[in-house]
């Protein structure tokens, strides 16, 4: 027989269960190499403003036109993923409900950071090219949307069968027009203008023949004449 101490030796040395790895680890990447690569030139640009101006500004430009096109890209993916999925642009692109704990501490914090140090940098020399970098945290907020939209998890989109249908929608045409608003005014009005213009008509005809059985004392006499 085993001895029981042995299997109690088994579990004590076994290996706890790693944690599961972060999805999506290259767009956290490049958020926090983004954001390290603006901290730095911008901090150096306040320090040294005539010495890294072209650098900081520079650095400031690109992640904010990259931001740009990452936040287009992302609303690409979620506009397809749409069709299937409920997305809303609090889940999109702050990680609402979409993200696991430890991704919304990286990829939030990366863009937290990024406004902080635009923010700062920026008042410390007011009206100054450094006010370039409020515009870098686009960068940020575009690779938490990018993030979001290929690997966040929202809800499914109910079936277009549990919608209520329109009023009047599984009438046939002909009976919408007959019985409709626009039916009836055309019918009421198609009857009152029958009713006017049958009238008139039958009012001249009587005229007409009351005019021609009538002779008049003048028109007799000139028959005479003749």
């Amino acid at each position: 027989m085993s001895d029981p101490s042995d299997a109690d030796h088994v579990d004590d040395g076994a290996m706890p269960p790693t944690a599961e790895p972060l999805v999506g680890r290259g767009i956290i990447r490049a958020s926090w190499i983004g954001t390290g690569a603006f901290t730095v030139s911008a901090v150096a640009t306040a320090i040294a403003p005539h010495t890294f101006v072209a650098v900081g500004v520079g650095v400031s430009m690109v992640l904010f036109f990259a931001g740009i096109a990452l936040f287009l890209w992302a609303f690409a993916i979620a506009v397809n993923r749409s069709r299937a999925d409920l997305i809303g642009v609090g889940g999109l692109f702050f990680l609402a409900g979409s993200a696991s704990r430890p991704v919304q501490r990286q990829l939030l914090g990366s863009f937290g950071l990024e406004v902080v140090v635009g923010l700062a940098t920026a008042a410390v020399h007011p009206f100054t090219p450094l006010a370039f970098g409020v515009l870098v945290p686009m960068y940020g907020l575009g690779l938490c949307g990018l993030w979001s939209a290929r690997y966040g998890t929202f809800p499914p989109r109910p079936p277009d069968e549990g919608r209520p249908a329109r009023k009047g929608a599984g009438k046939p045409a002909d009976k919408q027009v007959a019985g409709g608003p626009g039916g009836k005014t055309a019918g009421k009005t198609g009857g009152k203008t029958g009713g006017k213009t049958a009238g008139a008509a039958a009012g001249k005809a009587g005229g007409r023949r009351a005019k021609g059985g009538r002779v008049t004392p003048a028109k007799k006499g000139a028959s005479r004449s003749r």
